[in-house]
């Protein structure tokens, strides 16, 4: 009996080793795994709304000038035409000396375009520019703070409260996780877009020549990558508390990509930036996981079951290594009744990988299922059933771990009932 006990606590030590390795590989896979000497930061993956690293993301901190890129939006949103003008004023240099702030360095007096002061407010951080978009777009930098806070509560951002439009520290706060929300936000605007990923820009004076923020936080470190290329913009920001920050974009191989790293040394912004970008476009990809007209789920009806195919080619990112049969879909949803009108919501598909919803597919009682209740089952289209291919391999997968440990059990019993059948012969 000795022996048999043996046997079947190795077939379970066995087992549960194969187990964690293969939950220990697959995990590793799942998040970027790097270090960077920003005391925050987060990689998020625009395209897919997935962060692929976190450290402190959600810890409400100071974050110093990357506070205009908010500042920058409203006031675009308010705006009607970039080259209408403002004259800048002694209000716009306010707190300028007192909080020690950077400036472009307008005149005063002088008349200068919107689109001169958001240039201006991005690639120089003009307190200056900033100011004076607050006064001509709100009426008084108090009126645009609040605006600002508005906008902040309209995105759901729950770790930010602006008490200025510059961002010198004061009560002015908010998390990484929450300026990667605003930045987003501000990227679906084509003209912010635009002017943050702009090379270079000559105001309407022709007295100032400013420079892409991220090209230059590259030239003046000297960080050497084969992918700084694809990182188009940005904006920093420096205060004594919230010391270094940067929020930046990029795109690469149809992936956007955001990086906000903040109270950091000296220059370790713009190295811990390109090291994320570098781990992410190193190690993921973008995988199909669905074709058009692939077969997703089947609904009831009554007595019958619809089947319902995907609308439009389905892929999301990856970690390089990660195989098909990784993935998993699942339905949440209702089934389908005689009062459903066209285009109402039924549900969403979700994508799954490693425990975690990669993307969700909103399914819809469109014409197609309406028709497909007349005719019974809709036949799939001639191309490839993926969904289906992941399912199988999946279940053969874990089918064979399961087999593996019955065959253990079987062998432990064998030499159990042939030391039973010894004992009985003597």
């Amino acid at each position: 009996m000795d022996m048999v006990r043996k046997l079947k606590r190795i077939s379970y030590v066995i087992l549960l080793i194969i187990i964690s390795l293969i939950v220990v590989h697959v995990q590793a896979m799942t998040k970027i795994e790097t270090n960077i000497e920003s005391n925050y930061g987060i990689l998020y993956d625009v395209t897919d709304d997935m962060v692929l690293f976190d450290k402190g993301s959600n810890e409400r901190i100071k974050i110093a000038s990357m506070t205009k890129i908010m500042t920058a939006i409203v006031a675009l949103e308010h705006i009607n035409n970039l080259d209408d003008t403002v004259v800048i004023t002694q209000d716009d240099y306010k707190n300028v000396f007192k909080e020690n702030l950077t400036v472009l360095g307008f005149e005063i007096g002088k008349t200068v375009s919107y689109r001169d002061l958001l240039y201006g407010l991005l690639f120089r951080s003009g307190a200056d520019c900033a100011y004076a978009l607050a006064d001509n777009v709100a009426g008084s930098e108090e009126n645009f703070v609040q605006m600002m806070n508005d906008k902040a509560k309209e995105l759901n951002l729950k770790n930010t409260k602006f008490t200025n439009s510059v961002g010198y520290d004061e009560d002015n706060y908010s998390s990484v996780y929450d300026t990667v929300l605003f930045f987003k936000y501000a990227l679906e605007n084509d003209t912010f877009k635009k002017i943050i990923s702009n090379k270079s820009y000559t105001t309407s004076d022709n007295k100032f020549t400013l420079q892409n923020v991220v090209d230059e936080q590259i030239d003046k470190v000297g960080v050497e990558s084969n992918y700084n290329e694809y990182i188009l913009g940005g904006k920093t920001g420096y205060t004594k508390e919230a010391k270094n920050c940067l929020a930046s974009y990029a795109v690469f191989k149809d992936t956007t990509y955001i990086v906000v790293v903040a109270n950091a040394s000296t220059y370790n912004p713009i190295k811990d930036t390109v090291n994320l970008y570098t781990a992410a476009f190193d190690n993921y990809s973008r995988k199909k996981v669905f074709n058009q007209d692939d077969y997703l789920i089947s609904l009831s009806y009554k007595q019958d079951e619809v089947k319902v195919y995907a609308e439009d080619e389905v892929d999301v990112l990856l970690p390089n290594e990660a195989n098909l049969q990784d993935v998993s879909i699942e339905y949440k949803g209702r089934n389908i009744t005689s009062n459903l009108k066209l285009d109402e919501k039924l549900g969403s598909v979700n994508v799954n990988y490693d425990g975690e919803t990669l993307k969700k597919i909103d399914i819809k009682f469109n014409s197609k299922i309406k028709n497909s209740l007349h005719y019974g089952i809709v036949k799939p289209s001639s191309k490839s059933n993926s969904c289906g291919k992941i399912f199988v391999v999946a279940i053969t997968s874990f089918g064979g771990i399961i087999v593996l440990f019955i065959m253990m059990i079987f062998i432990s019993m064998c030499v159990d009932v042939k030391k039973k059948r010894r004992k009985w012969k003597f």
